[in-house]
């Protein structure tokens, strides 16, 4: 390995998905009607309500919407961009103090 080499970046997010569009995603994609159907939209559910408590411990939870994902996207890449920078800056400390990354922890 390099000298000069960076250690790779994980950067957690969790979406949250609001009731309707997980509704509207699970019937474009299963072939489950009735019960099986709300069973399968009620597991999901569980299982983003488990992810999204994780928000106290530091990960960020972005709210996902079908009538606002242009907004998220946008939102999305520049958090993604400023949590690069500010690694990049962490990991080379004599280029100057990293900015300080202040973010929401949801998104609108």
């Amino acid at each position: 390995m390099a000298e000069n080499a960076q250690s790779p970046m994980i950067i957690s997010l969790i979406g949250d998905f609001i009731e309707d569009d997980s509704k509207y995603v699970v019937e474009g994609r299963n072939t489950c009607t009735g019960t099986d159907q709300d069973k399968l939209i009620s597991n999901l559910k569980t299982i983003q309500d488990y992810l999204c408590s994780f928000e106290a411990q530091g990960l960020t939870i972005v709210n996902i919407s079908a009538t606002t994902f242009p907004q998220t996207l946008d939102w999305l890449h520049g958090y993604l961009l400023q949590c690069i920078e500010h690694g990049v800056s962490a990991a080379t400390p004599n280029i100057g103090n990293p900015s300080k990354v202040e973010l929401g922890s949801k998104s609108e």
